[in-house]
This record gives C-alpha cells, structure tokens and sequence, in this order.
C-alpha cells in the first residue's frame, strides 16, 4: 500500500478491486496501541487484482479506527463509527462510491461506537450491534435503511459486548458471538436477532469465552468460530443453526487472537495470523475443512502480522494486507497473495520478487 497502517479494514467492491479503509500508523516505537502518539488514518486505497497496483482513493472526513464497514446492495461501501485521532468514540458514518472514489457524510448513527459489527440482512438493511462508548460497553443495536438513508433503534442484547462477531445465517438470523462484556471480561454467550420481529434472544453457550476471535458461515449453515481470548486453550467451535448446539472440531495448530478467517471457492477456511501473546504477532496458517472437520498447516506468510485484513478476490486469491509485524510494532504496508491450488504467496511491494509462501 501507500500507507502502512493496522487496525485496517478490506471490501471487496463488487467491481473486483479491493477498498482499504482508515486504521492506524505508528512510526515502530514501542507504545500502547491506545496511546495517543499513533496516527489514526482518514485515508483509503484500491487494490486492482489486473494489475497488482495499489492506488490512493477518497478520503474520509473522519479518521478512524476499530470501525466497521459494510458493502451494500447498491455497490457503495458503509463505514460506520471507531475511534477518531486524539477524539473519543464517534457516532458518525459515511459512504463510499466506488463510481467516484468519494465519501459522503450520512446521518449519525443514534449511538456512537467502536469495536462494533456491521452486516447485512437479507432484506438489503444494515444491522450495527454493541460496540464500546465511554464508559460502557453497548447492548444496543440500530438499523440502517439504505433506501431512505434513516437510522432506527432495534431491539437490545442482552448482554453488553465489544469486540464480538455477527454472522447472517441461512434463514436470516443473526448470530452473535462472544466479544468482551463489563469489566473487560471475555464471554462465551450467544444471542440471535430475528430481522422480522427486531427482537434478540438467548442461543447455545460456546464452550470458550472469546473475543478478537473470527466467525465463518460454512457452505452447509453451520458457523465456524476461531482463536480469541489468548488465556483460553487454542480451540475451534461449530455453531449449528438447527439444534442451537456448539461442538468442538478439530484443533488448530496454534492458538491466536486478532487473525483473519476467510472462505475459499472450496469451501475451506484459510486462518492468518494473528497474535499468541500481547503484540507478539505470528506468520503461520492454517486450513479448516467442513468435510472432515480436521486442520492443516499451509506454510508461513513472508510477514508476520496482527490487526490485519483479508479479502477473498474474484478469482479465489486471497489478498493479505497491513498489520502489525514482530514484537517492535512495526506497521507494514505490505500486502501477499494467497493461491489455495499452489500455495504461493506473492509479495505485492513493486521492490521485491515473487516469493514462494514457505512450507
């Protein structure tokens, strides 16, 4: 890219190309991720899957970090709330035209937000849940209508959480999972939104409390959930849909908070990254198969990273970009490519080679 950042968020536009938005830079001192000496970035880019180039778009008339995006419908990209430079949590969203590169302000979401979830229903509608505000961690969730450009109040979570996962299943329900509750405290509670009535109830327990972890929705309906919550044991869950019940599938190879988990063409899951300890970002990956709920190591990206994003391309690739590498906070701007048939990775900064993604 043309800014290292973190804390960054990918979208794949429905014109191919890959929008990065906002996130974080720090100069590689060592310092609290929170600290106010890390720049939170207004800036965005595009990735072009033809070329391998990465362009600078629009930029935001906020920067942010731990926010949400969503890709609607109609093509435009929804970024909503995070953490503003030197300002607390905001309440404000905008949208992205991938037609014109540009961001508009829209109207204020009714609470402000950061370490939300943002998705969209089945009926074209954007459901944004928790979040954290100062003081308190958030149980609302609010609608956003695309069509009339109005936010609404939705019914509450039960619990108040942050840093939690949302997942649209195959009848329209949205499941919720984990994240952190009051006190900073992980949780292993579920809770479903039913999009015809507005209302939340209570689902199965996970067997682990996670937060910073990943959620997957398989092929077959059933949500896959990964890593978070570094004091847990490293574990990977199946949520199913039809009985409300959380079985335990496989182990992973490490354990790891602050990955990535993206669904190939073959239906596998590819996990990146992550961390395995406070800011000690690791470089190895890992493939789920439904099919026989077992794990497999894939090799090493050629940068370790945590905070990082990754989209699943048009073609099956998977691009890899930004994050935090090694225990010095260094902020990459690098981005790799993940082939799922040769298991090559592809270092995209114009100075270096292609580079076999290592075994």
């Amino acid at each position: 890219m043309n800014v290292p950042r973190f804390g960054l968020l990918s979208c794949l536009l429905t014109n191919g190309k890959v929008l990065a938005i906002g996130g974080s830079f720090d100069d590689g001192v060592r310092r609290s991720i929170g600290s106010n000496d890390v720049t939170v970035l207004d800036s965005t880019e595009l990735y072009d899957p033809s070329s391998g180039n990465w362009t600078m778009s629009g930029t935001m008339h906020f920067p942010r970090t731990e926010h949400a995006a969503s890709v609607l419908p109609n093509g435009k990209v929804l970024v909503t709330g995070g953490v503003a430079q030197g300002e607390p949590v905001i309440q404000t969203a905008e949208l992205y035209d991938p037609s014109t590169g540009s961001w508009t302000n829209i109207d204020n979401m009714p609470d402000c937000r950061s370490s939300h979830t943002s998705t969209v229903l089945t009926n074209g509608k954007v459901l944004v849940v928790g979040g954290y505000c100062s003081p308190s961690y958030k149980s609302s969730a609010d609608l956003y209508d695309p069509s009339t450009g109005i936010w609404t109040s939705t019914g509450a979570l039960h619990y108040q959480r942050a840093s939690h996962t949302a997942s649209v299943l195959p009848n329209g329900k949205v499941l919720v999972t984990g994240g952190m509750i009051q006190d900073a405290i992980s949780t292993n509670t579920t809770e479903l939104y039913d999009p015809s009535t507005g209302t939340w109830t209570m689902s199965g327990m996970m067997h682990y409390a996670r937060n910073e972890h990943t959620a997957s929705v398989l092929p077959n309906g059933k949500v896959l959930v990964t890593g978070g919550d570094l004091t847990e044991r490293i574990s990977a869950e199946l949520y199913d849909p039809s009985t409300g019940v959380w079985t335990i599938t496989g182990i992973p190879s490490t354990r790891r908070a602050s990955h990535t988990a993206s669904i190939l063409p073959s239906g596998k899951v590819l996990i990146t990254g992550g961390m395995i300890d406070v800011i000690v970002p690791i470089n190895s990956t890992e493939l789920y198969d439904p099919s026989t709920g077992n794990w497999t190591t894939v090799g090493y990206m050629y940068f370790q990273r945590t905070f990082h994003s990754a989209a699943v391309l048009t073609n099956g690739n998977v691009l890899v970009t930004g994050g935090l590498c090694r225990g010095d906070l260094l902020v990459l701007a690098q981005s790799e490519l993940y082939n799922s048939s040769t298991q090559t990775c592809i270092h995209t900064e114009k100075r270096k080679s292609v580079n076999q993604w290592p075994k």
